[in-house]
């Protein structure tokens, strides 16, 4: 599809650059351009799956972790950029991006089916089955 090359300058109107164009420079092909990829919000598909995100959320993109319910922790002391799993569901998994007088805040997603969330649940909430340090699942 060929669609027409006009730039207006200030108080040129459609009509001058008609007349001041030769036929050769009214046309360009046109090509598709996609939408840039913004690397701070995570792709739409992470929020179905509290594990792809919280991969996505820690660079770990391309590693196999299995199912939040099948981790096992291996820690219980949690850390900032480290992870929580908990018995919510068939389990959950959560990036921990704050600690503060016994409590977390969370980054995940799918605790609400195919949402992103944050909240903040204490250290010692019955349903936190343990945690995982920053660098575990390189």
């Amino acid at each position: 599809m060929l669609l027409p090359l006009v730039t207006l300058a200030s108080g040129t109107t459609p009509d001058q650059v008609k007349q001041e164009a030769t036929y050769s420079d009214q046309f360009l092909e046109s090509s598709h351009i996609p939408q840039p990829v913004i690397f701070y919000e995570a792709p739409l598909w992470t929020y179905d799956s509290c594990v792809e995100f919280a991969k996505w959320r820690t660079g770990k993109q391309g590693v196999s972790w299995g199912a939040a319910g099948e981790i096992e922790p291996t820690t219980t002391q949690p850390e900032i950029g480290g992870f929580g799993l908990t018995s919510e569901g068939p389990g959950h998994l959560f990036v921990i991006t704050e600690i503060k007088d016994g409590w977390i805040k969370t980054d995940e997603a799918n605790l609400i089916s195919g949402e992103r969330t944050s909240r903040w649940i204490k250290v010692d909430d019955t349903d936190i089955r343990g945690f995982l340090p920053r660098n575990w699942g390189s």
